[in-house]
């Protein structure tokens, strides 16, 4: 009987101590850098499922799409290590500097290996249209363990009809 419980209680603590020294997975560190575009298409269709997305959402809903094209120069994971999954994001603020607003339009990128970067981003897609004027931003977002992480963004300097 000793036997047994001395085995668990040294189980018990082998867990425990490699537990408290197992390294948890740090964050890339991803930037956006270079200068970023986007354009819109003039046409605007409705649809009542919404469009195909990659990234963080598969699909924005039922509204008023548009064609889109999104760019920035480069995608860099400035870090050692390789980075989640990302997301490349174009969204709708109500005014500069604001801290939320409305995506527009999603793209999914494959991790990155540290000390690399895309080159040349260049993504075509369908956006939601808005008939309002709105800052527009390009985000980059990273997806962790658990659940996904804003990591930089591009803010369009002045607001533009979109």
């Amino acid at each position: 009987m000793k036997t047994i419980a001395n085995s668990l209680i040294a189980a018990s603590s082998l867990l425990i101590g490699i537990s408290g020294t197992t390294p948890q997975a740090s964050a890339a560190d991803l930037t956006l850098d270079g200068t970023g575009y986007y354009e819109l298409g003039n046409s605007e269709f409705f649809l009542r499922r919404g469009a195909g997305q990659s990234g963080r959402y598969s699909n924005l809903g039922r509204n008023f799409y548009q064609d889109a094209e999104l760019g920035i120069s480069r995608i860099t994971n400035n870090s050692f290590s390789r980075s989640g999954s990302m997301s490349f994001e174009f969204w709708a603020k109500p005014f500069y500097s604001a801290t939320s607003g409305i995506i527009m339009m999603t793209r999914g990128f494959n991790p990155l290996s540290g000390d690399f970067n895309y080159p040349n981003v260049q993504t075509f897609g369908t956006a939601i249209s808005l008939r309002q004027w709105r800052f527009p931003e390009l985000n980059l977002f990273e997806r962790g363990r658990r659940n996904w992480a804003w990591r930089d963004a591009l803010t369009f300097s002045q607001s533009d009809y979109l």
